[in-house]
């Protein structure tokens, strides 16, 4: 393990890149998620001038680009059951047509074989839609669950857990495979002979919990289920001695083998084979056999539906989902079938002001496949409508001016990842009710449209640095090693929503990517590699992992136990993987660092770090000057780094834990173009960057000062009368929740 040069605050950082911020003061923001029902509600239109005040623009103001205006992926989806007032969804319809948005999610009926009425509710639906907006496009969402009469008639098909029977279908059952496909076959011929087919864009389909083919934590017992398993371990194993051999099991064969019981949780973080071979198949199973079967029934849209119709699914949560028994970890199985894009709500865990409304999955991963993702943005309004006086009103207590800011903080994640955006109503209950909204959504389209243009005619990547160097940080998710672990003890929630919310505060530009892609040579080029969960990373792959960091003179970030099974633990594997010698400390050992140096964002010996527990526990030996922190209870070191033969950096974190200062700190410490400055007060904004754009979301009051490190002519894109000509520097006041999207244009573009 050869290392260069040991580490000195002075050589690592650059100079030109440290700027002052000036005044900050503490503010506290309105959680959105959690805001109850007073008795008083205030009228819509007392609340709506409530937005986020203007700045004088500048009078020379930058030069309107001239490019094509390209359609933006924006929409309205109104989720509707059989109560749901029609009259309400065709007035949202008409403020979205009034915004030139002409994409609408309608959901619809599935029309089962043998249940009547489904086909009359779609085109009732379908020609409310059409009256309104004549270029009207839909995108269907129906769920492919079957009625409880279906299901109550098929006792085969359903899931089954410790010897019962559940109330939803196992993902195997080939008869609930079957009836989709009749039906499928009844609606394909129902829009080739209607004329309201022509209105319809494509299909979402949705499934088990809120329709996002996720489900519990316990395995399905069912005869189904068990065969496809078998069938699945027949591929892999290919023989029974194979199979004995991985299970350390002389009497199990491929003909007998059933899905195992779910494992004790007996506070060991790793599965370990052989003993848990059968468990980390099954995983392995959960997701790739529910991809593979999203991808069959994909094809049946397609083959039924229409080939030029898109259709989408509510899939590939790796970010979000916890559970490593959910299914949701074969997202890389459908970027290569008849699948075309994925859906998905922002995060359900930081989406309040002040939030990150972080990404459920690999975005950018999906972004390079060619395939589409679209946000849902089911911000809670407050509004409520009442259908007896046509009026609206909003809950006494959320102020529009927090819920715009919300909205234009996921717009802009929207944007700068080159997402789709679907503004909803989740309820059918007239969430988006608000003639205002309406008005900065259409700001919000004409800017998208503009932009995705000039992206279009110029060859600009859909995500990026705003200025010319790379993108910077790029957070790598493995899917794979979801299989290899347990998800006790909140160590996904440390692991990847920490390392989620971490890169959306780092302060530069950040995708979210799959480790498959980096492994096939298809990943994007950065700066900075973040590796969260990459814990199951046989040597075949190390080496390859290896050379892509070094052909890029990248560094890497790696979290805890990166590589320790192979398939089998040992310290040896993560040290392989990190380039450090790594050994296991005899004892647990509680996440608390001593940092060693003075740097930027930390003081020496000032303790951080995960403050749970560690076991196994992992130290490591670097060379003086390379070592970072040490654990406060032992002074062994903790966080390292090393500069490696080759050109590539290697920073090992032995915690399963990283914050945004910790992460700002080691950008810093990288010699990385940090967009804001290292002196207190220090913000952690939510912040996403595009090719051309720069956004804000404040979690405190203060005024930010930005280093944009190139000359940008600047406009607020939400804001027109706001504008700065020629900028490298950047100050702006900011209440908590607000939400800056600027605009920068290379000034050598004048």
């Amino acid at each position: 393990m050869t290392s260069r040069n040991p580490i000195t605050i002075a050589i690592l950082i650059r100079a030109g890149l440290v700027l002052v911020l000036l005044a900050a003061a503490a503010g506290a923001g309105l959680w959105l998620a959690e805001v109850t029902a007073p008795a008083r509600r205030l009228p819509v239109n007392g609340l709506l001038d409530q937005q986020p005040r203007p700045e004088a623009r500048d009078e020379r103001e930058p030069a309107e680009p001239s490019h094509p205006v390209a359609e933006a992926p924006l929409g309205l989806f109104i989720r509707l059951d059989s109560s749901s007032d029609l009259e309400l969804a065709r007035r949202q319809m008409e403020m979205a047509t009034e915004a030139g948005i002409n994409r609408f999610t309608l959901s619809a009926p599935f029309p089962w074989p043998e249940r009547s009425g489904a086909l009359d509710i779609m085109w009732e639906r379908l020609e409310i839609a059409a009256e309104v907006n004549p270029d009207a496009a839909v995108l269907l969402y129906l769920e492919l669950d079957p009625p409880r009469d279906w299901l109550e008639a098929h006792e085969s098909a359903k899931a089954m857990y410790g010897g019962d029977a559940r109330s939803h279908v196992s993902i195997a059952s080939n008869e609930w495979r079957d009836e989709l496909e009749a039906g499928w076959e009844t609606l394909g011929d129902a829009l080739a002979d209607h004329p309201m087919g022509a209105h319809v864009d494509g299909f979402i389909l949705a499934c088990y919990d809120d329709g996002q083919w996720r489900t519990g934590d316990a395995f399905d017992e069912g005869d189904e289920n068990a065969a496809a398993f078998r069938a699945w371990l027949e591929r892999l194993y290919e023989s029974d001695e194979a199979l004995q051999e991985a299970w350390a099991d002389e009497d199990v064969t491929l003909e007998d083998a059933s899905p195992p019981s779910r494992p004790e949780d007996n506070g060991a973080p790793f599965l370990e084979p052989p003993e848990d071979q059968p468990v980390i198949d099954y995983l392995r199973f959960a997701s790739e056999f529910r991809a593979e079967r999203i991808a069959e029934f994909a094809a049946l849209a397609k083959t039924h539906g229409g080939a030029e119709r898109d259709v989408l699914v509510p899939y590939g949560y790796s970010l979000e989902l916890t559970n490593n028994k959910a299914g949701h970890f074969g997202l890389a199985r459908l970027l290569n079938s008849p699948v075309d894009g994925f859906v998905s709500p922002v995060s359900q865990v930081d989406r309040g002001i002040g939030g990150t409304g972080g990404f459920m999955g690999p975005v950018d991963s999906v972004i390079r496949h060619g395939k589409q993702w679209h946000l849902i943005d089911d911000t809670r309004t407050g509004i409520i409508h009442d259908p007896d006086t046509g009026e609206a009103s909003r809950m006494e207590g959320i102020r529009a001016g927090d819920i715009y800011n919300v909205q234009a903080r996921n717009f802009a994640s929207a944007l700068s990842h080159g997402l789709g955006l679907m503004w909803a109503d989740p309820a059918g209950e007239g969430a988006l009710y608000d003639p205002q909204m309406w008005e900065r959504f259409e700001g919000m389209r004409e800017s998208y449209g503009r932009l995705l243009g000039a992206r279009e005619t110029e060859g600009r990547s859909v995500s990026g640095a705003p200025g010319p160097g790379r993108t910077q940080l790029a957070v790598v998710v493995d899917e794979r090693s979801r299989a290899y672990y347990r998800d006790s003890d909140g160590l996904n929630e440390s692991l990847l929503h920490g390392a989620r919310e971490a890169a959306l505060r780092s302060g530069v530009p950040v995708q979210f990517v799959l480790l498959s892609d980096i492994l096939e040579g298809q990943g994007p080029d950065a700066a900075v590699y973040l590796f969260p969960n990459t814990f199951y990373l046989p040597e075949a792959d190390r080496e390859t992992l290896h050379a892509y960091l070094e052909d890029r003179r990248a560094a890497a970030i790696w979290l805890y136990a990166p590589g320790y099974l192979d398939p089998e633990p040992h310290v040896d594997h993560i040290a392989a993987t990190t380039r450090f010698d790594v050994f296991s400390s005899d004892e647990p050992v509680l996440g608390e660092h001593t940092f060693k140096l003075s740097g930027r964002l930390f003081e020496e010996d000032q303790v951080i770090g995960s403050g749970r527990e560690l076991d196994p526990a992992f130290y490591m030996e670097a060379e003086e000057g390379n070592e970072l922190a040490a654990y406060d209870a032992t002074g062994e070191t903790s966080i390292g780094i090393a500069f490696l033969e080759g050109g590539w950096t290697s920073i090992y974190v032995a915690d399963p834990w990283i914050s945004p200062r910790l992460l700002r700190e080691l950008l810093y410490l990288l010699g990385e173009h940090v967009y804001f400055p290292s002196s207190p007060p220090h913000f952690f904004d939510a912040a996403f960057f595009g090719p051309e754009t720069m956004t804000l979301h404040a979690n405190a009051s203060g005024e930010r000062r930005i280093n944009l490190g190139w000359a940008f002519m600047v406009r607020d894109l939400l804001n027109p009368a706001a504008g700065w000509p020629r900028r490298n520097r950047l100050d702006l006041p900011m209440d908590t929740g607000d939400t800056r999207i600027l605009e920068l244009i290379p000034a050598n573009d004048q």
